[in-house]
C-alpha cells in the first residue's frame, strides 16, 4: 500500500476513533466509508455498511430506499406509507489491500453478489448479511410500489494498485454485469473499479466543502443582512443551476437539498 492511501486510511480510523487493528479491516472501513459518503448525503454510521464478518467476497451492502439508508423492514413499510412508492439502490462493496486486480478474487465477488439474491444461497450467510437479504427479500415482495422502475445495483471493487482498463479483467466485469441483468432485478447494473487514487479521491471529497463557479447575471442585490456578506434574489438559467446542485459525474448532491423531503424525487 502506498504512503497517501495508508496516511488517509490512518486519518480515517483515528478520526472515528476506531480500535481496529488489523489493516485489511482498516482498509475496508476506510473504503466502505469513502464510497458510501459518496452514494449517500446524509450521515450514517459505518457498521450500517460493513459487514466485518465472514461473508464470502462482500466487505460492505448498503440498501437506499426513496434517499435513505435501510437498516430494516419496517422502513421500507413506512417509506411506503409516506410515498406511496419504492425508488431502491443496492450497493456492494470488495476492497483488497493487494496492489493487482485478481480476477479470481473478482469472480468470488461476483458470485458473491449474485448469490446475495438467490432463494436458496450457494454460500453460508453471516448473520449480518441475512439481515441484509431479508430486507431485499422484502422489498421485491413490495414490487408493486416500484413505479418508478426496478432497483439498480452498483459494484465497487478496490485495490491500492493502479486500473490499468485490462481487456481481461473488463470483460470479467462486462460477464458478471450481464449475470446480473439476466435475472430480471434491476433496471440497470454498474461495475466500478477504483484503484489508489480513485479511493483517495472519493476520501478527500468527504472533507471538501461545495464551491461552484456560475453565471447570474439577472439578480438584484438584497438588502443588508446581519450575519450574511451578500444575498442576491434573481432568475438563474437551468444549465447554471445544474452546476450547483451536480458533482463531477454529473450525480445530484442531495447535501445541497438537506432541507427539502423531496430531494429523493430526482
Amino acid at each position: 500500500m502506498d504512503k497517501i492511501t495508508e496516511n488517509l486510511v490512518e486519518d480515517y480510523i483515528s478520526s472515528n476513533e476506531s480500535n481496529v487493528r488489523d489493516m485489511d479491516d482498516k482498509f475496508e472501513l476506510f473504503c466502505s466509508y469513502s464510497i458510501i459518503s459518496k452514494e449517500y448525503d446524509d450521515t450514517f454510521e459505518i457498521e450500517q455498511v460493513w459487514l466485518g464478518d465472514d461473508a464470502v467476497g462482500i466487505d460492505g451492502v448498503a440498501i437506499i430506499v426513496n434517499g435513505k439508508l435501510i437498516e430494516s423492514k419496517e422502513e421500507v413499510g413506512d417509506l411506503i406509507d409516506i410515498n406511496n412508492f419504492l425508488d431502491v439502490i443496492f450497493i456492494f462493496i470488495q476492497s483488497k489491500t493487494s496492489s493487482n486486480f485478481d480476477s479470481k478474487e473478482i469472480g468470488n465477488f461476483l458470485f458473491g453478489v449474485s448469490d446475495f439474491f438467490e432463494e436458496k444461497p450457494k454460500i453460508p450467510r453471516s448473520e449480518k448479511l441475512k439481515e441484509k437479504a431479508e430486507i431485499m427479500n422484502h422489498i421485491y415482495s413490495k414490487s408493486a410500489y416500484m413505479t418508478k422502475g426496478s432497483p439498480v445495483c452498483k459494484l465497487y471493487y478496490i485495490t491500492t494498485g493502479t486500473w490499468k482498463d485490462d481487456a481481461v479483467i473488463k470483460a470479467r466485469f462486462d460477464t458478471g454485469k450481464q449475470d446480473l441483468l439476466q435475472r430480471n432485478l434491476f433496471d440497470d447494473v454498474f461495475i466500478i473499479p477504483l484503484d489508489a487514487r480513485g479511493i483517495q479521491r472519493y476520501y478527500q471529497d468527504t472533507k471538501s466543502t461545495i464551491s461552484r463557479e456560475i453565471l447570474f447575471n439577472n439578480r438584484t442585490l438584497m438588502p443588508e443582512i446581519k450575519g450574511v456578506e451578500q444575498a442576491y434574489v434573481g432568475l438563474l438559467e437551468f444549465e447554471q443551476f445544474i452546476r450547483l446542485i451536480t458533482d463531477d459525474e454529473n450525480k445530484i448532491m442531495n447535501s445541497v437539498f438537506y432541507d427539502n423531503v423531496r430531494a429523493f424525487q430526482g
